[in-house]
C-alpha cells in the first residue's frame, strides 16, 4: 500500500531557471556573456566601451561533423548554456590574433624594459619613472593615439636591441602622429595630459625613428620639430591645466653663467636688412643665444653637473617653429646654428635613442650648405669627433671670446 500522501499543489515548490535576458547566440564575441544587440559592424556595447567588436563567422559556430541532427527537438538557448552541450569554441582564435599578441608583448616590454631604459638614461626620480610606468599605460587604454605612441616607442626599443627583427614601427608611429595632430588642434583640459605624454614619447624617440627608417634627410630637423610640440602645448595651457604634477627639478638652471656665442657663428649670423633671412633674425638670434649659454656653461664650475640637462633642454627653450621651418628649407644660417649644437650630444646618454647622431648629422649639414659655408662649420666638424670630455670642453671654449667668459655683468640664467 502506497502510504505517500501527495502534497497539496499550493505546497509544491517548482524550480525553474531564472533568465534575466535572452543570451545572444549570434552576437559579437566581446558580448557573448552579455546582451548584444548584434548591430554591425560594431554593436552598441562595444561602441560604448570603445573596444574592438568581433563576430563569429556563421560557418565557424560548430566544428565540422558536430552539427545537430535535423530530427529531434529544436535547439534552445539552454542547450548552448548547458555544460553537457558546450562545444570547444574557435572564437579564441578570432580574438587573440597575432596583432593582439604583439600588443601584449609590447605592453610587457614597455613596462619592464623600455621605461627602465628611460629611467637609467635620464636619471629619472622615482615619481617621474612611475608616471611612465603606470600613468602612461593607464591613459593609453583610454586614448588610442597615446597607445600607438607607446607601442611605437617600444617597437623602436626592441628594434634597437635586435636590428634584424622585422617590426611594424612605421605603422604605429605614423598613425600616432596623424591622430596626435588632430588632438593638438582641439586640446583641452580633458585631453591635455595624454596629448602631452604622446608628444613627449614621440619627440624623445624621433632620432631613433629616423635612424630605424633610414631617413636620408637631416634627422635633427625632425627631432627639433617634435621637441617644440610639448613646449608649445605647455605654454598654451599653463593657466588652464597642470600638465606636470611632478616635484620641482633639483638641477639649478637659474644661476648666472656666461653667454658665449662662438665667434664664427656670430659672423655667420650677421646680415643686412635686405638679406632674405632678415625676417628670421630674431628666431636665429634666440637659438644662437641658447648655444652661447651651452658654451658658457662649460666654463662655469656651478654648471658642471648640469651641462647634459641644459643640452637636452635647448630645443624646448630656444627653438621656435619658424627656426624649424628654416631648417626644413635647408637655410644655411639655421643649419649652422644646429651644427654648433651637435658637439653637445657628447653629454647625452649613451643609449639607443641617440646612436650615430652627431657625426652623421654634421656630414649631412655640411653637404646641404655647400662649400661656401665651410669656414663657420669647420670647428663643429672637428668637435663632433673628439671623444675625451676634457679635451672637448677645452676645444669648444677656444671658439668663444675670453671677454665673454670673464664679464660677469653679462652673465644670465639658462632659462
Amino acid at each position: 500500500m502506497n502510504m505517500t500522501t501527495p502534497l497539496p499543489e499550493s505546497r509544491v515548490v517548482k524550480y525553474h531557471q531564472i533568465r534575466h535576458h535572452k543570451k545572444s547566440r549570434r552576437g559579437c564575441l566581446e558580448c557573448k556573456t552579455r546582451r548584444c544587440d548584434e548591430k554591425k559592424p560594431t554593436c552598441s556595447a562595444c561602441a560604448r566601451r570603445e573596444t574592438q567588436c568581433h563576430y563569429v563567422e556563421p560557418g565557424l559556430r560548430r566544428p565540422p561533423g558536430q552539427e545537430k541532427s535535423g530530427t529531434g527537438s529544436p535547439q534552445t538557448d539552454t542547450d548552448d548554456a548547458s555544460p553537457n552541450h558546450r562545444q570547444p569554441s574557435p572564437s579564441y582564435e578570432t580574438i587573440y590574433t597575432p596583432e593582439h599578441l604583439l600588443h601584449l608583448r609590447l605592453l610587457h616590454h614597455y613596462n619592464i624594459c623600455t621605461v627602465q631604459s628611460f629611467t637609467d638614461a635620464f636619471q629619472l626620480e622615482g615619481f617621474k619613472s612611475e608616471v611612465l610606468r603606470l600613468e602612461v599605460p593607464s591613459l593609453a587604454l583610454q586614448h588610442h593615439y597615446l597607445m600607438d605612441a607607446l607601442l611605437s616607442v617600444t617597437l623602436l626599443h626592441l628594434a634597437s636591441t635586435d636590428p634584424s627583427t622585422d617590426l611594424p614601427v612605421t605603422k604605429y608611429r605614423d598613425r600616432a602622429v596623424r591622430q596626435l595632430r588632430h588632438q593638438v588642434e582641439q586640446v583641452s583640459e580633458d585631453n591635455a595630459r595624454p596629448v602631452f605624454m604622446a608628444s613627449l614619447l614621440l619627440s624623445v624617440t624621433a632620432l631613433a625613428a629616423d635612424r630605424h627608417t633610414g631617413y636620408d634627410g637631416i634627422w635633427l630637423t625632425n627631432w627639433l620639430a617634435m621637441a617644440i610640440g610639448p613646449r608649445m602645448m605647455i605654454d598654451g595651457l599653463r593657466k588652464q591645466v597642470s600638465l606636470r604634477p611632478t616635484p620641482q627639478r633639483s638641477i639649478p638652471l637659474e644661476h648666472a653663467a656666461p653667454v658665449a656665442i662662438p665667434l664664427d657663428l656670430e659672423d655667420a649670423l650677421r646680415m643686412d636688412a635686405d638679406d632674405e633671412d632678415w625676417e628670421f633674425r630674431e628666431d636665429l638670434q634666440r637659438a644662437a643665444t641658447g648655444i652661447g649659454k651651452l658654451f658658457g656653461s662649460l666654463a662655469c664650475p656651478t654648471c658642471d653637473g648640469c651641462v647634459a640637462f641644459k643640452a637636452r633642454a635647448w630645443p624646448f627653450s630656444f627653438v621656435s617653429s619658424r627656426f624649424v621651418d628654416m631648417a626644413r628649407q635647408l637655410k644655411p644660417r639655421a643649419l649652422a646654428v644646429m651644427s654648433y649644437y651637435l658637439p653637445f650630444f657628447h653629454w647625452f646618454p649613451r643609449v639607443w635613442l641617440y646612436e650615430d647622431v652627431a657625426v652623421q648629422e654634421m656630414e649631412r649639414i655640411a653637404l646641404a650648405v655647400g662649400s661656401e659655408w665651410a669656414t663657420p662649420l669647420a670647428a663643429p666638424k672637428v668637435a663632433v669627433r673628439v671623444k675625451d670630455t676634457s679635451l672637448l670642453k677645452e676645444y669648444l671654449l677656444g671658439l668663444v671670446s675670453r671677454e665673454c667668459l670673464r664679464d660677469e655683468s653679462a652673465f644670465e640664467g639658462f632659462v
